[in-house]
C-alpha cells in the first residue's frame, strides 16, 4: 500500500488509531469488508472524544449482558 501525504494513515496518530480500530472490530467479531475502508478512515479522523466513544461502543458490542 502506498500512502499519499494527505492520506489519513500517513499521520502516526491515525495509523495507531487504524490498528486500534481493527483490533477492536476483530475482538467484537465484527466482520469488515474492503468497502469499509472509507468509513474506517473517517473514524480515525474523529476528534478524541468521538473516537473514544466509537471504540467503547465497538468493544461493548458483543459482551455478555447480565
Amino acid at each position: 500500500m502506498q500512502l499519499r501525504p494527505d492520506d489519513t494513515l500517513a499521520a502516526p496518530m491515525a495509523a495507531d488509531r487504524w490498528g486500534e480500530l481493527l483490533l477492536a472490530l476483530a475482538a467484537a467479531a465484527v466482520p469488515t469488508t474492503p468497502g469499509d475502508v472509507r468509513a474506517m478512515r473517517a473514524v480515525t479522523k474523529l476528534d478524541e472524544e468521538a473516537y473514544t466513544a466509537v471504540l467503547r461502543w465497538i468493544r461493548s458490542a458483543n459482551l455478555p449482558h447480565s
